[in-house]
């Protein structure tokens, strides 16, 4: 979202405006330039906008070019096939000779591409919290983790004549498409390798925009600007917080920006989430996005004697990124317990009343993660469920429930984005208990690990058909094998 700044709400704003015609004499309204301001006499700001073109690169299967240097691997954000066009070239060339001759104010250029965009997995910050600094060739066909959803076309074209161009520079370039809002900075120089020179731009700087307007830079050098979604919500990485290796899941409320070309200054505009509470986003959903990336950021385990054996006092493990977070209150499991189906195992401390069950334990935090305890009619009833699974060959169901809190490792810059998140849903996931062997050092058998984690494939979204089946035959459940078999037609 552009904003920009009037002087008078008395005479009417006035605007001249050109589009210029394809080749093929079919008029190009998708690239345009809007000479914008109140008075005709002064100055005017020149808006220019980029159209994306009719074709994308989404799979990025192969370089067929040597001259390209493609870091961005196979799976990519889109990137626009026709974008800078010869007549993008055109309308960016008459804007900036109209700002070289003093009758433009500023240039401002409008794409869905984007020229500077860091993409998931890198952060804006170091560990340090400095600028995580990057480059990128100054040549066509250069596609790097800094510059992921761009166009193809004119590359150096654009950063050479454009960017920071002297008298005749783009003020502010406006993009979106990857949902991470941004500002970058940055500046071209020359490197070398073995006495071959090649010209860089260099990131000089990269942020997410701040909610209260904040200087731009030095001005003659452009702004390259990244709009987070103002629909959906946004996307973030600000120091590999909720970052799985290959992309970022903290999740930003729906947000635009807002340039002030007089004070040349930049905001971020944001949904007001104490109107809209449901736009604030919900951090039991990044962490699960998180988990996928990294399975097991979450389990509990062990050791015991027995293969039967449940342990009343268990060990929270938590992955490195899970221990930063620090944003577990506690935990719950529901567990679901048969009537009649399960009065077999009910002589051994079992509750033979059918439903859901909930089981709260005690929450005891550490230094790696927490200890959980159990109390012992709890731990009879796991061990219940896990004679069930013997005896019938099905898993019951059962979910864990972890109570979050807003995430306080200042090393993790919270105050950037964790007063933004719902921390009161809980995170709900899927789990199944499981006693695997503990082979010692020595290759005999020393007792086994006691396990609940989170099966791995799709659980919690597909119905559990067979256990159905099995538990509520006589509800209508059919056996799902039965149904899913392939059989020969029977002749008549």
């Amino acid at each position: 979202m552009y904003a920009p700044a009037t002087h008078s709400h008395k005479p009417p704003m006035r605007y001249s405006a050109y589009a210029l015609a394809r080749t093929n004499a079919a008029g190009d309204l998708n690239n345009w330039c809007i000479h914008y301001g109140a008075s005709p006499s002064k100055p005017r700001q020149a808006l220019v906008g980029l159209g994306w073109g009719d074709a994308e690169n989404y799979k990025n299967a192969g370089n067929l070019n040597p001259l390209d240097s493609d870091n961005q691997g196979i799976g990519i954000l889109p990137r626009s096939v026709d974008g800078i066009t010869q007549v993008q070239k055109q309308i960016l060339a008459t804007a900036q000779a109209r700002k070289a001759a003093g009758k433009a104010s500023s240039v401002s250029v409008f794409s869905h591409f984007t020229l500077i965009n860091y993409g998931g997995s890198v952060p804006f910050y170091t560990s340090a919290g400095a600028t995580n600094v990057a480059s990128l060739p100054v040549k066509d066909g250069a596609f790097e983790a800094c510059n992921t959803g761009t166009f193809q076309q004119n590359q150096k074209w654009y950063l050479q004549e454009c960017v920071n161009a002297q008298g005749k520079e783009v003020d502010y370039h406006f993009s979106g498409h990857s949902h991470r809002a941004g500002v970058y900075l940055g500046e071209i120089s020359q490197s070398h390798v073995n006495y071959v020179f090649a010209d860089d731009f260099n990131v000089t700087t990269a942020k997410e925009q701040s909610t209260k307007a904040s200087h731009l830079g030095p001005k003659g050098q452009t702004a390259l600007i990244v709009s987070s979604s103002g629909g959906p919500v946004g996307v973030q990485n600000f120091a590999n917080e909720l970052c799985d290796g290959t992309d970022s899941w903290n999740l930003r409320p729906a947000s635009g920006t807002l340039v002030d070309p007089n004070t040349h200054t930049v905001q971020r505009v944001v949904v007001n989430t104490d109107k809209v509470p449901s736009a604030k986003p919900r951090l039991c959903v990044a962490l699960d996005y998180l988990h996928l990336g990294k399975p097991q950021a979450l389990r509990f385990e062990e050791q015991v004697k027995a293969k039967d054996e449940v342990p009343t006092q268990w060990n929270m493990e938590l992955n490195a990124q899970m221990q930063a977070l620090n944003c577990i209150a506690g935990v719950k499991l529901w567990v679901f317990v048969m009537g009649e189906a399960s009065s077999s195992t009910a002589s051994r401390g079992g509750n033979a009343s059918e439903g859901w069950k909930s089981i709260t334990p005690s929450y005891i935090p550490t230094a790696n993660g927490a200890t959980v305890v159990f109390t012992p009619a709890d731990a009879a009833l796991l061990k219940t469920l896990m004679g069930s699974k013997e005896s019938e060959g099905v898993v019951s169901p059962m979910f864990a429930e972890v109570a979050l809190k807003q995430p306080s490792n200042p090393a993790l810059k919270t105050n950037l984005w964790a007063a933004d998140m719902n921390c009161a849903d809980p995170w709900v996931f899927p789990v199944q208990l499981s006693t695997v062997p503990h082979i010692n050092k020595n290759g005999k058998l020393d007792g086994y690990r006691f396990v609940l984690g989170r099966p791995s494939g799709e659980h919690g979204e597909i119905p559990m058909w067979e256990w159905l089946f099995r538990s509520y035959k006589d509800k209508g459940y059919a056996d799902p094998k039965a149904i899913t078999s392939v059989s020969a037609p029977s002749e008549k």
